[in-house]
This record gives structure tokens, sequence and C-alpha cells, in this order.
């Protein structure tokens, strides 16, 4: 069965309400960029989060090591600001670039297929430059977080376009610094954007157990995107709090 794709034009989607409207709060559009060193043990995520209703965002970066890290604070680097301005969208010769408040910045060299991700702490010892280009299409899903299904359909607040996102699996090349010391990137992972989904974070509004995503590549000819949770015949340790 063919799986459906969007077109790269919803790489460019940074849009905020037009005038007289009011979008929900809690409507977001995201970025997400994750590779790895696994020479190094090393872990890099980046994530940018857009809630146009006030306009405001937050996100930035976050490097682990290891395998025990249970907490975001166990990370070995972290610049993640939960408030920042609308980030910056610049469009020039071809190229858009999304710069965030604390410096992690998006270039856009050819959509649905090709960007570049920067990033320079404030001491200069933590950065990260990588190119990743696509190895995937840019795989189409309605949702994928709980709760975003009930409000799929609605698109009657004035906005271009209908809740969406996609997931794609990209070659990342490039040079991470981690305190100081550099360590070359060559990985298969993967990439994500959400866009005008409705992620209520009111109480009690979305009851479920944790769920895990987990994108997997085996080459050229297959990779896998999976969402679950873990299944209730292991005991987990919400298995008292949800009904499953």
């Amino acid at each position: 069965m063919p799986l459906d794709r969007h077109g790269p034009q919803f790489d460019l989607l940074y849009p905020l309400p037009p005038p007289a409207r009011t979008w929900h709060h809690h409507r977001v559009y995201t970025n997400y960029h994750g590779f790895t060193v696994p020479e190094a043990g090393i872990g890099v995520f980046t994530y940018i989060r857009c809630q146009p209703a006030f306009p405001l965002s937050h996100g930035g970066v976050m490097m682990f090591a290891g395998m025990e890290n249970i907490d975001p604070l166990d990370s070995e680097f972290y610049d993640y600001e939960i408030s920042m301005p609308w980030p910056e969208v610049e469009t020039g010769s071809g190229t858009t670039t999304v710069t965030t408040a604390n410096g992690l910045r998006l270039e856009i060299l050819e959509p649905g297929r090709t960007e570049r991700l920067t990033y320079t702490s404030n001491d200069g010892r933590t950065r990260i430059d990588v190119l990743a280009e696509a190895i995937t299409p840019m795989l189409a899903r309605g949702h994928v977080m709980s709760g975003e299904e009930t409000h799929s359909p609605e698109t009657g607040d004035g906005a271009p376009h209908p809740p969406g996102g996609f997931e794609q699996f990209m070659h990342y090349t490039g040079e991470v610094v981690l305190h100081g010391r550099r360590h070359p990137v060559d990985a298969y992972d993967v990439r994500d954007r959400s866009w005008h989904q409705l992620r209520t974070e009111r109480q009690d509004a979305v009851l479920a157990p944790p769920m895990c995503w987990t994108p997997m590549h085996f080459g050229e000819d297959l990779t896998v995107h999976h969402v679950g949770f873990e299944s209730p015949a292991h005991a987990p340790l919400w298995t008292e709090l949800y009904d499953i």
C-alpha cells in the first residue's frame, strides 16, 4: 500500500493568525532534528516549538552521553529555553533561514531535501554544524501525540492548511563539538515536523500512558516508523493510572 507524502512547501510553514482572527493558544508548529555519534556514545536533540497565538517559541539543544539518561538534566549539554520570541524567519536567494533567540539556526537549502543545522553555545565550547540530506520522502501523518486526533479535522480558524505532519530520514554529516572536543558526524537519523496541531495542556484532557516514538533505518530499502506504549502485560509503572 503506498504511503501518503507531503510536498516540500510544508518545510516553509511559519504562519501567524490573519488579522482579526484568533488561533487556539495550544496550536503548535514544530521542527525536530536528532542525530547520533555512535563512536562517542553521543545523542543530539534539537527542537523548535512555535505557538503562533502569542506568538512565542521554545526550543534549543540537548546532548546526551551514554544510556543512563532518565531526565533532561542528566544531559551532557543543555540549552533549552521555554519562553522565546517567534523565531526569526528570513528568505533570500532561494534559502529560508529559521533562527531562535538562543542561536539554533536552521537553513532550508532545498525544501523537502536539504537543510543545514548550526548552533554555538554562549561560551563557544559546544557547537553544531551539520548538513541533513533526505534519503526518504516526507512521509505524511495525521497526528503523533495522544489527543491530537480529536482535533485533526478542525480547519475553521483561518489557517491556510489543516493540521498535519511528516517524518523523514536524513543523512547527517558534519561536526559536533561538545565541551571543546570535536566529533565528526556521519549518521542516518530522523527529523519530523508538525503544523497547526492542537496539543492541549488542560488537566485530564488526554488520559494516555507515556508514548514512545521509535523510527528505525535499515538501509536503502527499509525504514520503520513506530509509535506505541509499553505492553500492560509487562506491568509498567503506569498500569494503575490508565484504563487500557
